[in-house]
């Protein structure tokens, strides 16, 4: 008996408040789209958005993706598959490379006093930076790519050893509304900028003049064609670089380069 008698009083008191009224206060559905009624220990309904959803302005109107494209987030991110994204998101660079956003694309560099690819691995060391135009039979970061195999690489030599090299100025683009981008140990860039879901995503991805788009690892990437070099996301030019065709001889392509930045 004293047991619903406070029964009693806890549902005057939230009715008193607004709250539950003996109903379902989730019926009629009092929120908005892509949301979720719950009932609070008050009894009244509580809307939230579905997982991967946010407010639209309120729950009350309904819930929707985050972001539709890259300017509804701020400069530091990109809108990826309805959420804006960190551009400089973990694992985008590689081991002690340093990620900055800049102008919504990731710079990926080795820092001062290292060496090697920023995409990949950054090794401690004094580097002496020379660039070859070549096949990109070797390099097996471009190997996945089924539609192209020319790209620039910089052979990157070290005082000790002449062993180590990094990717030259490309411009990559992966699934969603993302956009990043990776810059060798000499001041070289590698952009990426992101187009939709698709078979092929080069397929709707342009590259500057001079340039093929090539797939890796589900992203489109653009690199100079065989012969030329600069930034491939706006144009190559005619390299004046002369260097060995084959790659695997390190130490030799690094005594018979002559071209340096």
């Amino acid at each position: 008996m004293v047991g619903m008698l406070a029964l009693s009083l806890l549902i005057a008191q939230a009715a008193a408040m607004g709250g539950f009224s003996g109903n379902d206060p989730c019926s009629p559905y009092p929120c908005g789209p892509n949301t979720d009624c719950m009932v609070s220990p008050l009894g009244v309904a509580v809307c939230r958005c579905k997982s991967g959803f946010f407010p639209k302005p309120d729950t009350i109107t309904g819930c929707g993706p985050q972001c539709d494209d890259d300017d509804d987030c701020s400069n530091t991110q990109n809108c990826a598959r309805g959420r804006c994204v960190n551009i400089c998101e973990e694992g985008i660079c590689g081991i002690n490379a340093v990620c900055e956003p800049r102008n919504r694309r990731a710079i990926c560099r080795c820092p001062s006093g290292y060496s090697g690819d920023p995409f990949t691995r950054c090794t401690a060391g004094h580097t002496d930076q020379r660039i070859l135009t070549g096949s990109s039979s070797s390099h097996s970061s471009f190997n996945s790519n089924p539609f192209s195999g020319n790209r620039q690489t910089i052979v990157t030599g070290s005082d000790s050893f002449g062993g180590s090299f990094s990717s030259a100025p490309v411009s990559s683009s992966s699934f969603g509304s993302s956009s990043s981008s990776f810059s060798p140990a000499a001041g070289s860039s590698f952009t990426s900028s992101s187009s939709t879901f698709g078979d092929d995503p080069c397929a709707n991805f342009n590259c500057g003049s001079n340039a093929n788009c090539l797939l890796r690892s589900f992203r489109a990437v653009c690199a100079c064609r065989a012969g030329y070099e600069g930034d491939p996301y706006t144009g190559c030019r005619r390299s004046e670089c002369v260097g060995l065709p084959q790659q695997p001889l390190y130490q030799s392509m690094l005594d018979v380069l002559r071209c340096r930045f």
